[in-house]
């Protein structure tokens, strides 16, 4: 197995987010609340979305390019090797 096999590249987890959003569906549900000019969203993910979004964020705030295989649940690991481009 090479060492790109070994980790997920950022750009690949996103990729797989959005083929997993565009094949799937997501959508916001407006909620009551303070936020962004004064409205509040909540955007729903499909599972296999949410639980790679977890990983991305992560990512996001520890500022990491890769992140090791074996250190996604693996539910999270499936999901992303469901929607990471084979080719």
């Amino acid at each position: 197995m090479s060492e790109d096999q070994l980790v997920v590249r950022i750009a690949a987890l996103e990729a797989a987010i959005n083929r997993c959003n565009a094949s799937q569906g997501r959508g916001s549900v407006q909620i009551q609340g303070v936020a962004v000019e004064g409205v509040r969203y909540q955007v729903v993910l499909c599972r296999d979305s949410s639980l790679m979004a977890e990983v991305y964020g992560v990512m996001i705030y520890t500022r990491s390019d890769t992140w090791p295989l074996d250190r996604l649940t693996s539910n999270q690991r499936a999901a992303y090797l469901r929607w990471h481009a084979t080719s």
